[in-house]
């Protein structure tokens, strides 16, 4: 998985606008394969094969088992 989620080949910044419940639906989307949103909208708009990576931490919510 690549490493260039904030190098300089992504200096582009896109805002798209959606209902709360097309984000909600899409979010939840994204989580059942195991993406994030930008990963699936990278995936579905761009056409790639696979998501590209982001280096550093994990967000909170995933380093948190929440099935307590």
């Amino acid at each position: 998985m690549a490493t260039d989620y904030r190098s300089s080949r992504r200096a582009v910044q896109v805002t798209f606008r959606m209902t709360t419940e097309d984000k909600a639906r899409l979010k939840r989307e994204a989580a059942e394969a195991g993406l994030t949103l930008t990963q699936l909208f990278e995936q579905r708009m761009l056409g790639h094969a696979y998501p590209v990576g982001k280096s550093g931490p994990q967000p909170q919510t995933e380093r948190l088992n929440l099935s307590a």
